[in-house]
């Protein structure tokens, strides 16, 4: 719906990769109890159709790449224009979800910067900046189901799934192996908000 990532083929290349079939908790997840105050949380109260479907709880590294992370704490808290009532409009099995909010601009604008490249998709449910080439950011994101290298220095990784990877993982299967990603089930976020963070006994 957004046209994001539509002229960046190297975002595709993962979208065959099996998962492992394991549950770990993410690696990066031990900056943020490991340095105060290094991440801020919000969530996802996702639906499927007309069934709700669980919580995704998400902290950002908003001390490694700052302007990212509240981009999109602003448009995950805010009543309008923000990614309440939003749908997720791209999934592709083993690869990723795509999401991205009801007006199409960043906080910042039509579009801002690549902020840093400084983490990598090591490992599976990550946050990452959906984008049309270099400098592109806008409201567009993903959330990773696999470790995604190819996509290393091209999209800017701003947080990580603390809980809820079962609903990840469940709206990952609806969708289409192929570059557009049709989905296969409306897929609603249907509320959002920030929690005050603390440390999280991961499953």
């Amino acid at each position: 719906e957004t046209g994001e990532c539509t002229s960046n083929p190297a975002f595709m290349l993962g979208s065959c990769a099996k998962s492992c079939g394991t549950c770990k908790p993410p690696s990066l997840y031990r900056m943020c109890e490991d340095t105060m105050h290094a991440c801020q949380r919000v969530y996802f109260d996702m639906r499927i159709g007309e069934i709700p479907t669980g919580r995704i709880v998400m902290d950002l590294f908003h001390k490694v790449v700052p302007r990212t992370a509240e981009n999109f704490f602003e448009l995950t808290t805010r009543q309008k224009c923000g990614y309440r009532g939003t749908r997720f409009h791209r999934i592709i099995p083993g690869f990723m979800a795509q999401g991205g909010s009801t007006c199409g601009n960043s906080i910042y604008g039509k579009s801002f910067e690549d902020e840093n490249f400084e983490l990598v998709f090591e490992e599976p449910y990550l946050l990452g900046m959906a984008n049309g080439g270099p400098d592109t950011n806008g409201d567009s994101f993903f959330i990773t189901v696999n470790p995604a290298p190819h996509l290393d220095r091209k999209f800017v990784v701003f947080g990580t799934v603390v809980k809820g990877h079962d609903v990840v993982d469940r709206i990952s299967e609806l969708g289409t192996k192929s570059f557009a990603g049709e989905v296969t089930a409306e897929v609603m976020i249907q509320e959002t908000g920030f929690l005050e963070w603390e440390k999280t006994e991961l499953l």
